[in-house]
């Protein structure tokens, strides 16, 4: 997963220290979290903030990529709704694993600009990472 990220990261022309946060793939189960966890730590020296969109509208499997793109560019990018604009705290976290070495997002805060790494790790190693751009208007 490291690989992935990193793969990302270049093909974006981004440095690891312009990730503003990371879309976790977090799918809240211990051998997926603690793999991307682990996938992460690889490649950032400090852990940007972090969040899943999951709690929200569940695992959508084969559509996840795509809902949660969208879903993102929502947040960040394009409409006018009350979460226009924020970061969302993961929904539901109650309290951290000590072995994964990773907290998430518990509150959500305000993005005017900023690079967002998106992670999508799947059924049988079939893994994508990708980084989206928030610009300011």
């Amino acid at each position: 997963m490291g690989e992935v990220i990193t793969t990302a990261l270049e093909n974006a022309s981004v440095q690891k220290e312009d990730i503003a946060a990371v879309k976790a793939h977090g799918t809240a189960s211990a051998l997926n979290d603690t793999a991307e966890a682990n996938g992460m730590k690889r490649v950032f020296d400090v852990l940007p903030p972090f969040f899943s969109l999951k709690p929200y509208i569940g695992h959508t499997l084969g559509g996840c990529g795509s809902v949660e793109l969208l879903l993102m560019m929502e947040l960040l990018l394009m409409m006018e709704s009350v979460n226009a604009g924020f970061v969302p705290s993961c929904a539901n976290f109650a309290e951290a694993d000590e072995e994964l070495g990773a907290v998430p997002l518990r509150k959500p805060f305000a993005v005017e600009s900023g690079k967002f790494l998106l992670n999508y790790f799947g059924f049988g190693g079939n893994n994508t990472s990708f980084v989206i751009e928030k610009r300011s208007l």
